[in-house]
């Protein structure tokens, strides 16, 4: 086939150290026999020599997916992964952390230009302190200027999904758990104590998410019961029940822009939600836009930094035609105005950059 054709005189580029038009033709070679191991392991080679770790990893990650496990060739893959991974951590980690038992699923930088005057976050902006939330059930919060644990934080009879600092640097931290209640604990300014201040509890089943508004006044939970929760930060009363979709809830974020007044929600029954918390378009609380496209699960959702958009990751593994998009809503409308395809397996975050 030409798949093999474009594979052999890549192999003859390598040979004599042309390797950028290896590169090339192997690319085609994988697009051309998506199923076949030999480019994507030859592909990540290349890059390591020329040591583009990042590039050799996925690569060789492919490969190893597509290799037949305890082959010669997936233990030849699978040692240039290894060492493409070791490479990767020697030229890029800063500082490696260690302490918790079990996977660690969400963190969180206590912010550095924090909006309230004399804060724990400006008291404590040279340690760069961070947060972790952990499948053993602990939260823990660590110095990364030391490379140290400060605190671990217990009380959670289950997984710790997420934890969020409040974004004016209060020192004011949540903690969301698969024991169905998020607790908010509160750091002092020396960082030599972190108090439990309360508990809430109002879901059936496990939390997935939690986040804050722009100024903390309010947070956000969300769960595998179908619902998304909004609390007052400061008494922990809850302030709306939002309900309507009818599958797991797997993120909600609040709009950058007008202090907490709408949320987004993203679900695993295909939908993203807008909800009005104030009352300006709907009654308090009430769904004013459904964001659907096709039938993914859609499990991450981010408004851009205006507000102006809403980015909704989807996912559709499992079908004869799988997808891993991305798409974009207008915030006002609702309606969609582009997408985007090119990942080949589940999205698991986005980020944007800073904005100046």
């Amino acid at each position: 086939s030409f798949a093999e054709l474009l594979f052999a005189r890549a192999r003859a580029y390598s040979a004599v150290g042309e390797a950028t038009k290896a590169i090339s033709d192997l690319k085609r070679s994988a697009e051309m026999r998506p199923i076949w191991a030999d480019p994507p392991a030859l592909l990540g080679r290349l890059h390591l020599r020329r040591e583009e770790w990042v590039l050799a990893r996925e690569s060789l990650e492919r490969a190893a997916q597509l290799a037949k496990p305890g082959s010669e060739a997936w233990e030849r893959i699978s040692g240039d992964l290894a060492a493409a991974r070791k490479a990767l951590e020697e030229a890029y980690c800063v500082c490696a952390l260690s302490g918790h038992g079990g996977e660690v699923s969400s963190v969180s930088f206590l912010p550095s230009s924090p909006l309230l005057k004399d804060s724990v976050g400006a008291a404590l902006e040279g340690e760069l302190v961070v947060a972790s939330g952990s499948a053993d059930g602990t939260a823990r919060i660590w110095s990364l200027r030391r490379g140290e644990c400060l605190h671990v934080l217990r009380g959670h009879s289950g997984p710790v999904r997420g934890v969020a600092w409040c974004p004016d640097g209060s020192g004011i931290l949540l903690s969301a758990s698969a024991d169905g209640s998020a607790k908010i604990w509160q750091l002092d300014a020396s960082a030599e104590g972190c108090t439990l201040l309360k508990s809430v509890e109002g879901h059936t089943a496990a939390l997935t998410h939690v986040s804050f508004d722009t100024y903390g006044a309010v947070f956000a939970t969300t769960s595998e019961d179908g619902e998304a929760c909004v609390w007052d930060t400061e008494t922990g009363l809850l302030l709306h029940r939002l309900e309507g979709h009818a599958g797991r809830v797997n993120k909600g974020v609040f709009h950058p822009a007008n202090g907490g007044r709408s949320l987004c929600t993203a679900s695993d029954d295909t939908t993203a939600k807008v909800w009005d918390l104030a009352g300006d378009v709907e009654e308090a609380g009430k769904c004013i836009h459904t964001l659907e496209w096709g039938d993914g699960l859609v499990n991450d959702v981010e408004y851009t930094p205006d507000g102006r958009f809403i980015v909704v990751v989807t996912r559709k593994p499992g079908s004869v035609k799988p997808f891993f998009r991305l798409l974009l809503f207008s915030s006002v409308s609702g309606r969609i105005c582009r997408w985007f395809d090119g990942h080949s397996a589940t999205i698991t975050g986005l980020s944007w950059t800073p904005s100046q």
